[in-house]
């Protein structure tokens, strides 16, 4: 660069103000004076000569090329008289392209108007100022963003005499600012969309942002809440709730999660489950974040489909009732026919006042009472088991429901010819579980080795039904000595609509092995030693509560 700096250094007596004259240019004989006042003129990156300096005009030069901004002094004509080499470079230039030369001679044209602008602002008003403005780089096609510094240059007398200014690149910032403007838009956009509650509040349970769903849903008014506490527009109920779990936050510092049952001010039940979180700035917990989803639609699907299920195990229950009803009939008539023939022998003896045997009477009065007791538990067991009811967990006997669940099928297995032993292990503490679901798993299991047998034409037919304890379960199995079940590996007859038989439908076992899996048990099967099935499922020993809800899954 041919140009030079030449600085002059003048002293007034008896003040310790300084003026420095900057001149550049010595032929065209331009001098410049910049008062110096101790202000940030020229921002961080140039400092202000000292008077160590001031006889060293090239190091003022050198200080000036080193620093990336773009440091340039303009006359009051707004011509050019000094640009180091960051502005050169940064537009592609050479000094004589730029020096006494006006900006629109060398800026590219989408910059000059606004900078000529601020020029004459700062000329007229002696003020300093900043604007930002953005041009296209023409070797890369790439738009460039620029922030610039102008201040007054004055004389030693006030008298600006030009212009200095400082321009850095904020292409970068500008890039980050704008992603960040985008993601938070993003993010707005996202909250607003979704349908769960979010909002944040502070310390004070001040409502600082919440989006259109908890204004909609909870029936607030941003212009009244925003601010505020929410709690005194709030129910009740909603209202203990929310303080309760924010207070927990705020004390703990931590993370929340819960659900709860609630009326919304429409009236409406909901079902909300919700997670609380601290709002954590520099390690201290300045509020609450919490997000709120609203499941009452789910639950009420939910239960309905808990209620078509039980309809489906009902189904099932009248359709084993029905292949079983010979077998059903025969066991209720055993109880009438004994009671018929009683009442006819009470009958007969009271004709005959001569030979009357009370206490033969009385004998037989007490048997009728005996048979229509046990007529009315098979009628009470058949209610019990063709009934629809919700699922219910108790604690039960296994034992006790295998007996039941044989009983049941007595008279089928003795027109078959077949056997049915039971084998209990010892010590076998209550489960808990639901009787009737767990009795129609044995039902069905019984009648499927029963037909088993039948179909083999088994010279001996022998069932036979046991329980053991196996590693925290009790294994309840039915073992037939039928033919055994042959199928492909493809094929699991515990899948729903695969079956073995030629007029079966394949959802008994696939009802039975969602009916155990519901109890946290598992239902297998195997060949055994005899050639037939053995199948078993088993059933926790140390279950949960029995008031606690079972949800059975639909198969």
């Amino acid at each position: 660069m041919c140009s030079y700096l030449r600085i002059r250094r003048n002293r007034t007596r008896g003040t310790s103000a300084n003026s420095r004259t900057i001149t550049q240019f010595p032929a065209r004989g331009h001098e410049v004076h910049l008062e110096h006042d101790n202000s940030d003129l020229l921002g961080d990156d140039v400092q202000l000569l000292t008077e160590d300096i001031a006889d060293r005009p090239q190091l003022l030069i050198d200080v000036l090329n080193a620093v990336f901004d773009r440091v340039f002094i303009k006359d009051c004509d707004q011509k050019v008289i000094f640009a180091n080499r960051a502005f050169l470079s940064n537009f592609g230039l050479r000094a004589s392209e730029v020096i006494g030369k006006g900006l629109d001679e060398f800026l590219p044209k989408d910059m000059v108007a606004r900078c000529l602008n601020a020029d004459r602002l700062v000329l007229e008003t002696g003020e300093a100022t900043c604007l930002e403005t953005s041009w296209i780089n023409p070797s890369s096609g790439e738009r460039r963003y620029t922030e610039t510094h102008k201040a007054p240059l004055r004389d030693s007398n006030g008298t600006i005499t030009g212009i200095v200014g400082i321009s850095r690149d904020i292409t970068s910032r500008r890039r980050t600012e704008e992603e960040l403007e985008r993601q938070k838009t993003l993010l707005e956009l996202i909250v607003e969309t979704v349908p769960d509650w979010i909002f944040v509040k502070d310390r004070e349970r001040r409502l600082l942002l919440a989006n259109q769903s908890v204004y909609a849903d909870l029936q607030l008014d941003p212009t009244t809440t925003n601010g505020e506490d929410p709690t005194a527009h709030l129910t009740k109920a909603i209202g203990q709730t929310s303080h309760a779990t924010d207070e927990f936050v705020l004390e703990s510092g931590q993370a929340t999660t819960g659900s709860v049952s609630l009326v919304d001010p429409a009236g409406r039940e909901r079902f909300i489950e919700f997670r609380k979180m601290p709002l954590v700035v520099e390690g201290e917990t300045t509020g609450i974040v919490s997000v709120c989803r609203d499941l009452t639609d789910w639950k009420q699907a939910e239960e309905q489909s808990k209620r078509n299920e039980s309809l489906l195990l009902h189904a099932a229950r009248l359709s084993s009732l029905g292949e079983l009803s010979a077998g059903i009939a025969h066991e209720v008539n055993q109880p009438l026919y004994s009671i018929l023939n009683y009442a006819k022998a009470i009958k007969n003896k009271l004709q005959d006042e001569d030979s009357l045997d009370l206490e033969a009477i009385r004998t037989w009065v007490d048997q009728i009472h005996s048979e229509a007791a046990r007529g009315g538990e098979i009628t009470l067991r058949l209610k019990s088991f063709v009934k629809p009811t919700e699922t219910q967990r108790q604690r039960s006997t296994i034992d006790k429901t295998i007996e039941e669940s044989i009983q049941f099928v007595r008279i089928e297995a003795r027109d078959a010819g077949a056997v049915i032993e039971s084998s209990f292990a010892a010590d076998v503490p209550q489960l808990v579980f639901d009787r009737i679901q767990i009795q129609q798993v044995l039902i069905n299991l019984l009648k499927n080795a029963i037909e088993a047998c039948v179909e083999a034409a088994t010279n001996d037919p022998r069932i036979v039904v046991g329980t053991e304890i196996d590693d925290g379960f009790v294994v309840v199995s039915v073992a037939d000595n039928g033919p055994g079940v042959s199928v492909s590996d493809e094929m699991n007859i515990l899948d729903p609509f695969h079956t073995t038989k030629h007029d079966g439908v394949g959802l008994g076992l696939a009802i039975s092995k969602t009916i155990v899996e519901a109890h946290d048990g598992q239902l297998t099967y195997s060949t055994n030693e005899t050639g037939g099935t053995t199948f078993r499922f088993s059933l926790p020993i140390e279950n949960s509560n029995p008031s606690a809800e079972m949800r059975v899954e639909s198969t």
